[in-house]
């Protein structure tokens, strides 16, 4: 697997066709962003839906964020704990972000597994919601994560940025076994270990 350097502690690396099993619903991300920290958002598209994998070697919330300014104020932001609490934000300011009205983010697995956290969620990629930034364009993202607090008033431990905008409208098609669904009922689907890569 080979790593484009973008910035001393950013790095995008492509095609990753990595698959993971939750019960029955497996799939393959294609697009990956990895800062140099134990954080790594994942990510492919379905139609006109993105799904997204954050891992983050943390025992407390992880998020990834869209902006057009590397910033945290005006960015579309969505966190995710992996005790099963997803929240669709837009970030006003340097500080937690509250709730949009209209949640857009589908939570479809979560897990918490000695040190590390993994949630994964889909998107589409026009909500239609004014505090969601469309993503059929180029956006910088940006992330944040707490080593050890799932509540997401909390403050970050660690964070940043691309260094460059990500062109999502060109992120290649999921590789999926069977339907994604939501959690419906509040309970999480049975965690698996992963192996490191």
């Amino acid at each position: 697997m080979k790593y484009l350097q973008l910035g001393a502690a950013v790095s995008i690396h492509l095609c990753l066709l990595l698959s993971f099993s939750y019960g029955e619903h497996e799939i393959g991300y294609t697009e990956s962003f990895s800062p140099n920290n134990g954080y790594t958002a994942d990510w492919c598209a379905d139609d006109d839906t993105l799904h997204f994998r954050l891992t983050a070697r943390a025992r407390g919330w992880v998020a990834v964020g869209f902006s057009d300014n590397q910033l945290m104020a005006d960015s579309d932001i969505v966190m995710a704990t992996g005790e099963g609490v997803i929240q669709d934000s837009w970030a006003f300011a340097h500080r937690a972000p509250p709730a949009d009205a209209s949640q857009d983010a589908t939570l479809h697995s979560s897990s918490q597994i000695d040190r590390t956290t993994t949630v994964e969620f889909s998107r589409p990629r026009v909500t239609g919601d004014e505090r969601d930034l469309s993503l059929d364009t180029e956006r910088f993202v940006v992330w944040a994560m707490t080593a050890t607090s799932d509540s997401l008033a909390s403050r970050h431990s660690s964070r940043g940025f691309s260094a460059a905008r990500i062109d999502f409208a060109a992120a290649a098609s999921c590789s999926v076994g069977d339907p994604l669904t939501p959690l419906d009922d509040g309970s999480l689907t049975d965690p698996v270990e992963r192996q490191a890569y």
